[in-house]
This record gives structure tokens, sequence and C-alpha cells, in this order.
């Protein structure tokens, strides 16, 4: 489960704005409280139905994480090329295209288009106006894991949410530069 949208969603934070510090801001009061809830549902054994969670979002809306793909470009003697196909693919052109035929557009003109305007995912388009991106640091996988193993221990009654917690802002202190 994905508890990162509903810690923001309530207007936690994971960390300080340069990512250099977790203790503060992924062990906040409002965050343990959130984290606690979500373990409660998950003990209960629910299956997570979407009323229940709606209750834990906040008015925050930033309910949404963005993800991230990469475009591998293995041979350097054709980069001019291939740099000209990624301009080709996400230009508003060819992004109202893929609109058009149902895919969420890549670039905002795109999605203020009235290709996209007119599809199914005009919600998923206006949750992604507040949506925000993982952290961009170098550790995240690692924190990620140690994440995962924090709310395991929650679950198991291994430790409190608060002290699973503040041990995790500890380790991810010492994983961050």
């Amino acid at each position: 489960m994905d508890i990162v949208p509903y810690l923001w969603s309530n207007g936690g934070e994971l960390m300080n704005a340069d990512h250099t510090r977790a203790t503060g801001y992924l062990d906040s009061k409002s965050n343990i409280e959130i984290i606690e809830a979500l373990t409660e549902i998950l003990k209960e054994g629910s299956d997570l139905e979407h009323e229940v969670l709606h209750t834990l979002v906040g008015q925050a809306k930033n309910n949404a994480v963005l993800s991230s793909t990469l475009l591998a470009i293995p041979n350097k003697t054709n980069m001019n090329i291939s740099w000209e196909l990624i301009r080709a693919l996400t230009s508003d052109e060819m992004q109202n295209e893929f609109a058009g035929l149902g895919m969420i557009p890549a670039n905002f003109n795109a999605l203020e288009s009235e290709a996209a305007a007119n599809t199914d995912f005009a919600l998923v388009i206006e949750t992604l106006q507040t949506a925000r991106a993982l952290p961009n640091v170098t550790q995240w996988k690692e924190m990620n894991n140690e994440f995962s193993l924090a709310i395991k221990r929650i679950i198991e009654g291994y430790k409190t949410t608060e002290q699973s917690i503040k041990d995790l802002a500890i380790i991810w202190d010492a994983l961050l530069p």
C-alpha cells in the first residue's frame, strides 16, 4: 500500500525541502496519526475500500504520486535522431493525438486541450494539477524499503506506530546526504 499520498493529503511531509533531513518531518504528529489509522485498517484485514480510505484524504488534495518512466537511448551514435523522436512524441500535436486515442498526455498544453477534456480521464488530469513526485534522492529505493519494513513492524505488533516512524526518520537521516 502506498501511504505517501495520504501523508501529503493531510499536510505531512517526508523530509525538508532540500532532502537532507527526515527527523521532524516524517515523524510529525499528523503523519504518525495517518499511518496509525492506515495500519489499523490493514490489521483488521479490511480490503481498503475506497469509502474507508476516502475518510483519510485531507484538504490538501495532494493525494496522487507522480511516477517516472525512463527512456533508454543505448546507441550514442544516434543521439540526435533519438532526441528528435522524443521531441516529436512529446509535442503538443502528438500528445493531442494520443489524448484522442484515450491516452493521458505527457505535457500540460495537451492536458488542457479539447481532446483531453472530452475523455474519461478528465478526473486524472485534474488530480495531476496537485500531484507530487516522490523525493528525487538516489537513496529513495532503500528509503522506501525501510518504510515498508517499518509499516510491517507496526502491523505485526513489534513496535508502536510512533516508535517505528521515529526510528525510520533516524534511518532516513543516515541515508540522506
